[in-house]
């Protein structure tokens, strides 16, 4: 690779950094946006596997390289620019030619033993925060209920980028199929042990175009293996009406309906007329029954209906900070601790409307925080009853076996949070 061509990798890699920074976006939306804008003619002489995986390698280590730049190279003003170069400095041989990145190193004045010792210099929890680039606040509120060499390994699973999971849609096609097409193509696919509709896909990385094929044609779905076992908590039979309190994009609710071939009945509330479109078009897709289904765009925490509902499904708003693996972009939107408090009013608002609507309810949240789960559930301790995927994971003594957890350096899966309760009339 030419320098020319790097200097165009590091344009696009920054501008998606800054769309992410400042529109809250994800790191595909953003990376789409910048790829289709302006940046489009400069996107197409450039590799576009590497672009995309150093956009996603600066923003994994966005805290790291901010710590870096302010207090190793004493860098007040700070351009997205100069953050991707750091990064090819401190990281760049996994990606690039060493030559490339020595000159990037002389430009800006990289010494990494002057990094190390800086590292050295901090206490434990700032050492973790900048080691694995998280908010302080974040890594405080990891480690205060578990002992700080598994809260590394905690923070350290969640930079992981080999946790890849697809769900088969056997209302569309079938395991062997999928398994046998994505073989031909030479993709290593794992069919899971406890779910043999899920997949782990090894050694994979970015969307190569035979499975992009599947996804388009809704034969696999992207879904975590923790995403899914918070439907198997749920157990759908044939029959429920089951109230899905947070329904888009509608993945959970597909999968509901895939476990009991179509034959259950749903009612999906979402806030947003946006996604609730999305979540229409996904579901026909699927081969959702959409004559089961019922579409309601309203504040589940204010909705009211006249039935009473089997099983309510609380897929909470909250952090996303399970999802790092996939979206590292999350990490920017969790700078601010507030953004956690404004979750957490939300979903004890959800949880609480849920059990008066439905003989049981399942709440989850796709996060690692002690505040969005055993926080949440505790207000409503006495209706809390063990959940039928197998309780554990929870540092918290009381709740270890009332609640599960999955974490991505345990359970090779993004991390969630999965409770069970009795509505309040039952």
């Amino acid at each position: 690779m030419r320098l020319s061509t790097l200097e165009k990798v590091i344009d696009i890699a920054s501008r998606v950094t800054y769309v992410v920074k400042t529109k809250k976006t994800s790191l595909d939306r953003a990376f789409q946006e910048v790829v289709k804008g302006s940046s489009r003619r400069i996107y197409e002489r450039v590799p576009h596997g590497l672009t995309y995986r150093l956009c996603k390698c600066v923003l994994r280590d966005y805290y790291k390289l901010l710590a870096v730049a302010r207090c190793v190279l004493r860098r007040s003003n700070l351009s997205m620019r100069f953050l991707v170069k750091l990064w090819i400095a401190m990281n760049g041989e996994t990606l690039i030619d060493d030559e490339l990145v020595a000159k990037i190193r002389q430009r800006i004045g990289f010494d990494e033993s002057r990094v190390r010792e800086f590292l050295s210099s901090l206490d434990p929890y700032e050492r973790l925060a900048v080691m694995y680039s998280y908010p302080r606040w974040f890594v405080h509120s990891v480690c205060r209920y578990m002992p700080l060499n598994e809260c590394e390994k905690l923070l350290q699973g969640l930079n992981r980028d080999d946790i890849f999971w697809v769900r088969i849609n056997t209302l569309k096609s079938d395991i062997d199929r999928v398994v046998k097409k994505l073989s031909e193509a030479g993709i290593d696919a794992v069919v899971d042990k406890d779910l043999p509709y899920m997949l782990r896909l090894v050694n994979v990385y970015g969307m190569p175009p035979q499975l992009e094929e599947l996804v388009k044609n809704c034969e696999v779905v992207m879904q975590d293996k923790a995403s899914a076992m918070v439907v198997e908590e749920l157990d759908p039979e044939p029959g429920d009406c089951i109230l899905d309190l947070a329904a888009a994009p509608g993945v959970k609710a597909s999968l509901v309906m895939q476990l009991t071939e179509n034959r259950a009945r749903m009612v999906l509330i979402d806030v947003s007329r946006e996604r609730v479109a999305r979540m229409k078009k996904f579901l026909k897709c699927m081969g959702v029954d959409m004559d089961r289904v019922e579409v309601v765009i309203a504040d589940s925490t204010r909705a009211g209906f006249s039935k009473r509902f089997d099983k309510a499904l609380v897929d909470a708003p909250c952090t996303s900070s399970g999802v790092i693996p996939r979206d590292p972009a999350v990490k920017i939107h969790l700078e601010s601790e507030h953004t956690l408090k404004r979750y957490v009013g939300i979903q004890k608002a959800m949880l609480r409307r849920s059990i008066e609507l439905a003989e049981e309810v399942v709440y989850a949240t796709c996060s690692v925080l002690i505040e969005e789960g055993e926080g949440v559930v505790n207000e409503f301790r006495a209706n809390v009853v063990k959940p039928r995927i197998g309780a554990g994971g929870s540092y918290i003594d009381e709740m270890s076996d009332l609640v599960r957890r999955f974490y991505p350096h345990t359970d090779d899966t993004h991390g969630f949070f999965v409770s069970r309760m009795r509505g309040l009339r039952n």
